[in-house]
């Protein structure tokens, strides 16, 4: 019987062999392996034409999102204070902004773009695909 780390070490190895076998015939140190997945990811991935629109998208909802609480932080959620009810915060005030900053922060993705929708007019058709909102 082996010992557990030389089985692992026997299963990962045709992973990490898939991983850099594009890259070159022989197989590559860690250090190299993991540079190289990096640059895949970078690459294919997270650069690609359609994940950078994506991002640029996330961001504009965001950014709109903040705006929008920051100049009305009545209809922010205070701890069980329902929104129109809670105590003055000056609209476009560094403590509105601070509390519109820390409310999107808190939102998922999901939260974020259905929030869009209902408080911006969002066209969710502008949502990226993958977002799971009611449409």
């Amino acid at each position: 019987m082996k010992p557990a780390d030389a089985a692992a070490d026997e299963r990962s190895t045709p992973v990490r062999h898939l991983l850099v076998s594009d890259v070159d015939d022989t197989l590559l140190g860690d250090d190299e392996a993991l540079a190289e997945f990096r640059r895949f990811n970078y690459e294919r991935i997270y650069m690609r034409p359609a994940s950078v629109a994506q991002a640029d998208q996330v961001i504009r909802v965001l950014q709109a999102l903040v705006e929008h609480f920051a100049d009305r932080p009545n209809r922010l959620p205070l701890d069980g204070i329902e929104p129109d009810h809670r105590p003055g915060v000056d609209a476009g005030s560094p403590e509105a902004q601070r509390e519109a900053v820390a409310y999107v922060g808190g939102m998922t993705d999901r939260f974020a773009f259905s929030t869009a929708i209902a408080e911006l007019g969002w066209d969710p058709e502008r949502v990226p695909r993958g977002i799971d909102v009611r449409r």
